[in-house]
């Protein structure tokens, strides 16, 4: 009779220790978040830049500026200011550089929620696109 009880205890260990395996496996597969500590503020501002940029490509933002201090991102865009539907494409941009810090947070050494940042569009003559 004690052999059964051995078995059921065996195989209970056994499906112990592979759940334990397995949660570790998966767990080791999610995105970390990025660690700025170590970083200094040039090297988290390049990280961010790079990030954003990757994902705004098809918006030709010709340059981003990200801002700690003040908890502003400004995109510069080849578009000027006075360009029919600009207004349009700048507040697609600001929607869709907001989902990119809220998507690609792990990717990004923003120390704040997405909606404290703000977002500045602003056209290749200098002037800020509303």
């Amino acid at each position: 009779m004690k052999k059964p009880r051995n078995v059921i205890g065996f195989a209970i260990l056994v499906i112990i220790l592979l759940g334990t395996l397995w949660g570790g496996i998966v767990e080791s597969n999610a995105p970390q978040p990025l660690s700025a500590a170590n970083m200094t503020e040039k090297q988290r501002s390049d990280n961010d830049k790079n990030v954003l940029m990757k994902y705004l490509k098809e918006y030709d933002v010709e340059k981003i500026d990200v801002d700690y201090k003040y908890d502003s991102i400004t995109l510069h865009i080849k578009a000027k200011s006075s360009d029919q539907y600009v207004s349009d494409k700048a507040a697609k941009i600001k929607r869709d550089a907001r989902d990119i810090l809220e998507e690609r947070r792990a990717e990004l050494t923003l120390e704040k929620d997405s909606h404290k940042y703000m977002i500045i569009v602003i056209g290749k003559d200098g002037h800020v696109i509303k």
